[in-house]
């Protein structure tokens, strides 16, 4: 029931986008969509995906020290498996699965949530940094994003605090909770301000890729806005598309996205086109994910087998 009621969100959504924005201006738009500059967003799409392997592989290879080919393999296609499940739950299972004969259910577990805090910190960090360089920029700042960034400050001061926040409610408990709360606690915490850094910076690096991809459409179809406002945009909108309201955001992202950018002096139906490109550039890479995943435990499998 969930999935249809987020089916229809992001159909609802959809239909009323096209509805208010000009139909001939977003084919007009669309027509102007130069190839070969897809194709070097598609590239960069699936680039992003690389310090994010290596980001993952810096967590889980304390636990399972296989090698890079390895845990390429898995990731690329547990990336792909992502497609079809809402919340990357797919992904999520199979990773457990391939690695749960390595080490265990609860410490795969535990190395995902750790991957999702940080990846968390890394969208809110990001956000906080264009929208500073925004405003440095001189650029008018939207009410909106204004309000944005105190709630998101606001939120990577309580995602800091959240070990005490844990470890406070830990000793009013026992039994599985204690246990529950403890494991949540360990996500929070990293051994050093060294593996945060390298963390955080994996991340950023996968933003900037990203950024860099939508960057190009926005140029090929002259949106108008510069790299540091359509990063502020670009990362506030896939905060926005977290929230569980929609199928795999659909609709919600690429209205989410035409809104802010319309805010902050775009056209509103060149930027409802540019993001449609750049999420279909990101479904078309998570693809090539699942093929390349597919490539490398094919080698892995070979020279196992050698």
């Amino acid at each position: 029931m969930k999935q249809l009621l987020r089916a229809a969100v992001s159909i609802t959504v959809l239909i009323v986008a096209i509805w208010v924005f000009d139909w001939n201006k977003l084919l007009s738009t669309v027509a102007e969509v130069d190839p070969a500059i897809y194709l070097s967003a598609l590239a960069l799409a699936f680039i992003h995906f690389l310090p994010m392997f290596l980001r993952w592989a810096y967590l889980v290879r304390k636990i399972v020290p296989h090698s890079l080919l390895y845990h390429a393999g898995v990731y690329y296609y547990a990336s792909f498996l992502n497609t079809f499940t809402p919340a990357n739950f797919g992904g999520d299972v199979y990773r457990v699965a391939q690695l749960r004969p390595l080490s265990g259910s609860r410490e795969i577990l535990l190395v995902l949530l750790k991957e999702r805090v940080v990846g968390l910190i890394g969208l809110e960090t990001g956000f906080l940094l264009f929208y500073f360089l925004m405003d440095l920029s001189g650029a008018a700042l939207p009410h909106l994003l204004q309000i944005s960034a105190a709630i998101i400050g606001a939120a990577l001061v309580m995602t800091s605090l959240s070990p005490w926040l844990l470890a406070f409610l830990s000793r009013y408990t026992g039994g599985r909770l204690k246990q529950l709360l403890a494991d949540i606690q360990s996500a929070f915490v990293f051994t050093g301000v060294g593996e945060l850094v390298i963390l955080l910076a994996l991340s950023l690096s996968a933003l900037v890729v990203w950024i860099a991809a939508i960057q190009l459409l926005a140029w090929n179809l002259n949106l108008g806005l510069g790299f540091v406002a359509l990063g502020t945009v670009a990362i506030l909108t896939e905060l926005v598309r977290l929230v569980p309201i929609s199928l795999q955001g659909i609709g919600v992202r690429e209205g989410a996205f035409a809104f802010l950018a319309g805010l902050c002096g775009a056209k509103p139906e060149v930027a409802f086109v540019v993001a449609t490109l750049a999420y279909l550039t990101l479904s078309l890479s998570l693809a090539m994910c699942g093929a390349t995943g597919w490539f490398l435990g094919l080698i892995r499998r070979r020279n196992e087998g050698a």
